[in-house]
């Protein structure tokens, strides 16, 4: 079943067993990590913050909800699930390229 929510988990390091639908947040390495959103593919999704032109931009805001920028697209899993993270909450696109 699709997540349609990431709850985030603030730590130092990431545990070994990840939970579907944790984001799991590391301010000191500055990386996120979560299990896919498809559900289903159990794949490891990884989100290095921006450094120079790569990466992910990570805003945490008053609330501690969390949004990525840009799209999280994963071609190269085979659920090729492609969605953004806004405050928390799933946005769905379309699948495919990015």
């Amino acid at each position: 079943m699709r997540t349609e929510e990431l709850q985030p988990l603030f730590v130092e390091t990431v545990p070994e067993h990840l939970e579907q639908g944790v984001l799991y947040v590391s301010e000191k390495y500055g990386t996120a990590i979560h299990l896919c959103a498809c559900g289903t593919c159990g794949w490891k999704t990884v989100t290095p913050f921006h450094i120079g032109d790569r990466g992910w931009v990570y805003t945490r805001d008053a609330e501690d909800r969390i949004t990525l920028s840009p799209s999280i697209g994963n071609q190269q899993f085979p659920c090729k699930s492609h969605y953004y993270v806004k405050a928390n909450k799933i946005d769905w696109l379309p699948m495919g390229p990015v």
